[in-house]
């Protein structure tokens, strides 16, 4: 991940650096077959946590067994394998840490080691603003985002 260039212009913006926009990321980042910029705006880094997985109180679990959480239906068992690879739970074996509900704040861990994979692996460029969206409105050449920090951000297209 870099910081912004001052050009302010950008392929695709996703708004929200939670769960769901760092799995948007991912899959614009892993599907991209050339140069692409990509500009993700969170106003709360790290990435991956939002409100859901911003805790670090072990007793805030989630609320599904591990074994059901990968974030990519084409590989069912990735954030289980992320958990073994980490000794999320030490001395828990594969089977019962499959079942188990694990502390939240492990989800965002896992979120932003895949959002970092797909950004290696990928031809694209993701940067991260850290600001909030106030506007968001049509332009001739898209969309233009206004931000409380910084310039507006034009974009060709946005996932919100």
């Amino acid at each position: 991940m870099t910081v912004p260039d001052p050009m302010q212009t950008c392929d695709i913006a996703i708004i929200g650096g939670g769960a769901a926009g760092v799995l948007t990321a991912i899959g614009v980042l892993r599907g991209a077959r050339g140069e692409l910029r990509v500009v993700l705006v969170e106003p709360q880094l790290p990435l991956g946590r939002g409100v859901a997985y911003a805790t670090r109180r072990p007793e805030h679990l989630l609320n599904v067994p591990a074994g059901k959480m990968s974030g990519f239906p084409d590989r069912p068992d990735d954030f289980l394998d992320y958990l073994v690879a980490h000794d999320a739970l030490p001395g828990t074996g594969r089977d019962a840490l499959a079942q188990a509900f694990v502390a939240r704040h492990h989800y965002a861990a896992y979120l932003r080691q895949r959002l970092q994979e797909a950004v290696d692996a990928s031809p694209a460029r993701l940067d991260v603003r850290a600001a909030r969206v106030h506007a968001l409105q049509r332009h001739a050449d898209g969309l233009l985002l206004q931000l409380d920090a910084g310039p507006p951000l034009r974009a060709a297209a946005v996932a919100l």
